[in-house]
């Protein structure tokens, strides 16, 4: 264990001029006030209180810091040499000791209190100095260090605290290397067995590997010796196992589809320097532009500033690179302890201030409140204002972005969650899942296996990750739509000129290629998504296959031109619907009354639409000139579903909309939207809309949710609104 010597030459390393008067001076009131006592692992209390000092010297913060970290136990062992040290050291050293003697003190009674508090204690201690939170997290990962020899709920309970509470504080503060560490030792102690057996992979992985990023770093230092760049040095590092098994969860994948798994890091002296080598890189490999981030014009609000880019490398496969000065490396490592330099007096500078404005409105926080709730509504308006932290019934720490709502909370859990998310309570009470989340607030996501996402979720959704997953999954269903579509199209085109789809796929592989060759498809699939998106004619296809045959023109409605559209007029144009007097138009069924196979039904020619089919009680129907009314029936059962807006009357009360949402789901029914909307007197108004093949099954679900205990009113409606 280092001893006092050591220390004081780590400090003269940093601060040559530093007076290590005061450090001796602590450092023998901490080895008066705690004697031989000794920690549960059987070490001296005196060589956690140095190896806390040396990770404070380690951050380069200043001598009333290390005196703070050497003294930061003897408030709770020594009330009466506590209030001493303020006499003794001074006004600066006595008031982050004091505020780091109110963090070790209290003790809390519930998990939510924790939670609470905890935010209240850091900002009541901050408010002071933020060096009492900086001498915090050294402490706290030392302990995390030395966690093995406690029993294990205990080590459980600190491990959470650690992984909800410091670790996203160290990341807010920009402290990366602490931040890493911490949720590392969380990692091993809250989910030991995927721990040690991504270590044991991590580990074979990077030797795997080793001649790979041997080769990219003498790649990058070879272009930059060309260009004739000095005092750089290029790294090649894992990412730290939390962030790779956090990936690894929410995207669904295993270890060695991970292809950032290695980021390589090329460190220079000057901004220029940093923009040489990126274009040095770009040239070498092929860039990948979506995924360049420039955080030197735009650093993050943490303070962070590097380039970001991830090219296509020796494996062709995508590589990350990050670019930074030393002076952006120190700050990325040590976060606000690299500006908070402190002039005579305790003062910070100013430009540091403005720098870390976030923080300054932090600290102004520090009015005295009286329950977790007040301290909640105090962290709305106070606290992280680019950034909402919300919580999972299970108590896990999630961080949006200020505006992230309900449905954003979702998609944070898993993309699954989110596309099967049909409601969300917060704080115990059903709310619509636009709803924008407020720190502190308790997160519920109830979720059906037959829901998937709707499209109006972009008009509301906030962080670019949840978009993005549905826009990903709206480009699979449309694909999957053009080529179902193209896939009819080309057999009714086959069946004219006497071919068949089976025929075509059993051609020669000769023949198949010289067909994909002239319509430029890749494969059978992507001819008949070709020809479903427009791209291709479904005539021209038979045509090259039967070049003697005249086929006979398409009957029917033209092809829709917006591939949105396919799998609307496609369904309903087979939708089993006879209308007196029309042939081969295509049919659209009315919004305003969603008709459904059952129902007593009419239709009329609109202007440019086509026909359009009402239900017979439709008070539009009833508005339109009875000359244009056609009679119209249902002749077969549907291959579709059908949306039908339901409304339910509730009783407010904890797990009824789950009841509502399983009833629906057990009649084979998908809800593709879901609103609530509080009536007062404890009651609730849930409007749904639901996917049904017909009336009968409506009916079924409508008798369901009525025999449920807490559902005054269920009902279709009639007129959607």
């Amino acid at each position: 264990m280092a001893d006092l010597e050591s220390l004081r030459t780590r400090i003269l390393e940093h601060q040559p001029q530093a007076d290590l008067a005061p450090v001796e001076a602590a450092w023998e009131v901490a080895r008066r006030v705690h004697g031989d006592q000794r920690r549960v692992s059987g070490a001296p209390r005196t060589d956690h209180l140095l190896a806390v000092a040396h990770l404070v010297v380690d951050l380069r913060l200043d001598v009333p810091s290390v005196c703070a970290a050497l003294l930061h136990e003897v408030p709770e062992e020594s009330p009466d040499e506590a209030a001493r040290i303020e006499e003794r050291f001074g006004r600066e050293i006595g008031t982050i000791v004091d505020g780091l003697g109110k963090l070790q003190r209290y003790r809390f009674t519930s998990r939510q209190e924790t939670q609470a508090e905890h935010f209240k204690k850091m900002l009541v201690a901050m408010s002071r100095d933020v060096r009492v939170l900086l001498v915090k997290l050294c402490d706290r990962l030392h302990n995390m260090r030395d966690l093995e020899v406690l029993p294990e709920e205990v080590r459980r309970e600190v491990s959470e605290e650690t992984r909800r509470i410091y670790a996203p504080l160290a990341e807010r503060l920009g402290m990366s290397r602490i931040r890493t560490e911490l949720e590392d030792l969380a990692f091993r102690h809250l989910e030991p067995e995927d721990y040690e057996s991504l270590k044991a992979a991590a580990e074979a992985r990077l030797k795997e590997r080793a001649d790979f990023i041997a080769e990219v770093q003498r790649t990058i230092r070879e272009l930059c010796d060309g260009d004739h760049l000095a005092g750089y040095e290029v790294f090649g590092r894992p990412k730290n196992l939390y962030g790779l098994y956090r990936k690894m969860r929410v995207q669904g994948i295993p270890l060695e589809k991970v292809y950032d798994f290695v980021a390589f890091r090329v460190i220079v002296q000057t901004v220029p320097d940093c923009w040489q080598v990126l274009g040095l890189i770009h040239n070498r490999w092929t860039p990948i532009p979506s995924r360049f981030k420039d955080f030197i014009n735009l650093p993050k609000a943490n303070g962070y500033r590097s380039l970001h880019t991830t090219v296509f490398g020796p494996l062709e496969e995508p590589m990350e690179i990050q670019i930074r000065t030393w002076e952006m490396h120190r700050v990325a490592e040590a976060g606000i302890a690299a500006h908070w330099s402190y002039k005579e007096g305790g003062s910070v500078q100013a430009r540091d201030q403005q720098r870390f404005n976030w923080l300054k409105q932090l600290i102004d926080f520090v009015q005295e409140v009286q329950s977790p709730q007040d301290l909640v509504e105090g962290i709305q308006g106070n606290l992280f204002t680019d950034e909402v932290f919300a919580f999972t019934p299970r108590g896990d720490l999630r961080v949006l972005p200020a505006g992230a709502t309900a449905l954003d909370f979702a998609y944070e859990i898993h993309t699954e969650v989110g596309h099967s998310c049909v409601g969300t309570k917060v704080n115990g009470r059903l709310v619509p899942l636009n709803t924008p989340l407020q720190s502190g607030d308790l997160v519920e996501v109830m979720t059906s296996k037959t829901s998937h996402p709707k499209r109006d979720w972009l008009n509301f959704l906030k962080t670019s990750r949840a978009q993005s997953k549905v826009r990903q999954w709206f480009q699979a269903e449309e694909r999957a739509r053009a080529t179902e579509v193209g896939r009819q199209w080309i057999e009714k085109e086959l069946k004219r000129v006497g071919g068949s789809l089976k025929r075509l796929e059993e051609e020669k592989e000769e023949d198949r290629r010289r067909l994909f060759g002239r319509f430029h498809a890749s494969s059978l699939e992507d001819l008949f998504r070709l020809v479903g998106i427009q791209k291709v004619s479904a005539r021209d296809v038979a045509a090259f296959l039967f070049p003697e045959a005249v086929p006979a023109p398409l009957p029917g409605p033209e092809a829709p031109k917006d591939p949105g559209r396919l799998r609307e007029v496609f369904r309903k144009r087979d939708s089993g619907i006879a209308v007196d007097g029309i042939e081969d138009m295509m049919l659209h069924l009315a919004r305003c009354c969603n008709p459904i196979p059952g129902d007593d039904i009419v239709a009329f020619v609109t202007r440019g639409r086509g026909v359009t089919v009402h239900q017979r009680a439709c008070p539009t129907a009833r508005t339109v000139d009875p000359d244009r009314l056609l009679d119209a029936h249902w002749v077969q059962r549907s291959a579709g579903v059908f949306d039908v807006p339901v409304a339910c009357v509730v009783e407010d009360q904890p797990g009824l909309l789950a009841k509502v949402t399983r009833e629906i789901s057990d009649h084979q029914s998908n809800i593709a939207s879901i609103l609530t909307r509080d009536l007062g007197d404890r009651r609730v108004e849930i409007r749904m809309v639901l996917q049904v093949e017909d009336q009968r099954q409506l009916d079924a679900i409508l008798r369901g949710l009525r025999r449920i205990r807490g559902v005054l009113e269920a009902d279709r409606l009639r007129q959607s609104n």
